[in-house]
């Protein structure tokens, strides 16, 4: 007699677990208007030669607005977000570069990385493996401004001796004094600091003088650690004695880079900080100065004598 038994099992094909390691170098955030390498290293611990090749998700379907970008090898092939690596031996390790150009205002990105091989023994199975890295983009400096008057190398006088009407043309001198100091844990190179702007007002001139840590010289750069790095930028307002208010609108533009080491080295940078809104205000009169015959002049009769500026009883003048 014989008895027949049938056992019925549920089995489970996994796909097989990859074992090519995907790191990167970034750590911490990224700044806002940066462009960033992010260098990828490709580990192969498989026991023989994979064919490799890795792609990013896009943020923007158009490739001129996505923020990531392959720069290649000649000896990779790249095809927008899919970088065509080739052939890895086993235990060997190839590097891609992947750039960001962060935007300009602070967000969150999500940079999705897809790597698939095949076994050089078995070319028909892909194995894949997922890394999804979270991007936060802040501002790389805080700054504050304080403004205080100085006193103008020169300033327009009117002349006795013209005929005509003369405007006073008045000139001011403010130094507005920058404090920058860094956002984050990394140490940051400054090149330059500069004050950029433009105003729609006639007769009105504006001279930006750069002053005293601008710049840290020709061949040097101003290293951002833990410690704030002030600046100092003269300007000079030139401006008819019967002006109005005047707002100026003024940015704060800060040439910059993350301070490099052997193997990497950053671009430069450029951000721009706005500068609260500067008002210059109508002049007023600060000295009042009067004139009157001192004898027994005639005053109606010298009056008519007298330049048309100074034809009146009492002249304001501005201080």
């Amino acid at each position: 007699m014989f008895v027949l038994l049938f056992v019925v099992a549920n089995l489970s094909v996994h796909p097989k677990p990859p074992k090519v390691g995907l790191i990167t170098n970034l750590h911490g955030p990224a700044f806002t208007g940066e462009k960033l390498p992010i260098i990828l290293t490709l580990d192969n611990g498989e026991s023989e030669s994979v064919s490799l090749e890795i792609q990013y998700e896009p943020l923007d379907h158009d490739s001129e607005c996505d923020p990531f970008s392959w720069t290649s090898d000649s000896a990779d092939l790249v095809t927008r977000n899919v970088h065509l690596i080739g052939d890895i031996a086993p235990g060997a390790q190839h590097n891609c570069q992947l750039l960001f150009c962060a935007p300009t205002t602070p967000t969150d990105c999500t940079l999705t990385l897809t790597m698939k091989y095949t076994l050089a023994s078995d070319r028909m199975t892909e194995i894949r493996k997922t890394l999804a890295l979270d991007i936060p983009i802040i501002q790389p400096f805080h700054a504050s401004f304080d403004i205080l008057p100085r006193i103008a190398d020169e300033g327009g006088m009117p002349d006795p001796f013209v005929e005509g009407e003369f405007i006073l043309n008045v000139r001011q001198a403010w130094v507005l004094t920058s404090s920058l100091s860094r956002l984050g844990s990394e140490t940051l190179e400054v090149l330059h600091i500069g004050v950029a702007g433009k105003f729609d007002f006639e007769r009105m001139a504006l001279e930006v003088q750069e002053g005293k840590g601008c710049s840290a010289g020709e061949y040097g750069v101003i290293d951002l650690e833990t410690t704030a790095h002030t600046a100092e930028t003269t300007l000079v307002v030139s401006r008819p004695e019967d002006s109005k208010a005047t707002p100026l609108h003024l940015g704060l533009v800060v040439t910059w880079r993350r301070q490099g080491t052997m193997t990497l080295q950053y671009g430069w940078n450029t951000i721009s900080i706005p500068i609260p809104e500067l008002t210059f205000f109508p002049f007023v009169p600060r000295v009042l100065a009067g004139t009157s015959p001192a004898g027994p002049t005639d005053y109606r009769r010298d009056r008519d004598k007298s330049p048309p500026w100074f034809r009146t009883k009492h002249r304001h003048i501005h201080v």
